[in-house]
């Protein structure tokens, strides 16, 4: 059984400084190739956050392009919160975001595994600090989905890793 759909409110100021809300509404996610399901929450271009910029930047990356108009949804130049949605028994390929990335895990378990071989299993309420690393993800329960909220920041380059990533694909998930 699949999860319920991400519901996403966002605040503002009215023309005269009394905060309000701006919108309340169910959040349409992007579904990858095996059923992942990608929920774009909020997305802002650099940091800063400018608090008066009107534009949904969530909405330009769940038509497939991140803040800067590039294909790259993993590579963000500024801020982005997603959920992810991952199917029982999926997986993604190893990859590499060249992001900061605080990942919490709503609903587990879920695998992390890293380019050198380690693994670890990280379960509902745990939070992964990610540093750029090369990764993968894995939903190890044969019938329940798993769901990640991600906040993915800018971050200066790491030098010995800027080359494999110059072609600017974005990683695939695969079953």
């Amino acid at each position: 059984m699949s999860l319920p759909p991400v519901r996403r409110v966002t605040t503002g100021h009215t023309d005269d400084g009394l905060s309000t809300f701006q919108s309340d509404a169910l959040v349409q996610p992007l579904t990858r190739p095996n059923g992942t399901r990608i929920s774009f929450m909020y997305s802002a271009p650099s940091l800063p956050i400018d608090n008066q910029d009107p534009k949904d930047w969530a909405k330009q990356e769940s038509q497939g392009k991140n803040s800067a108009g590039g294909p790259n949804l993993f590579d963000v130049p500024g801020i982005s919160c997603r959920a992810i949605d991952i199917p029982p028994g999926a997986a993604s390929n190893m990859h590499r975001t060249l992001t900061f990335d605080f990942v919490v895990v709503m609903k587990g378990p879920i695998k992390v595994k890293m380019d050198s071989g380690e693994e670890k299993v990280l379960q509902t309420g745990d939070v992964l600090s990610q540093k750029g690393t090369k990764h993968a993800w894995v939903n190890p329960h044969p019938s329940e989905w798993a769901r990640l909220y991600v906040v993915v920041t800018n971050s200066l380059p790491i030098p010995s890793v800027q080359e494999e990533s110059k072609d600017g694909s974005a990683p695939g998930w695969v079953s």
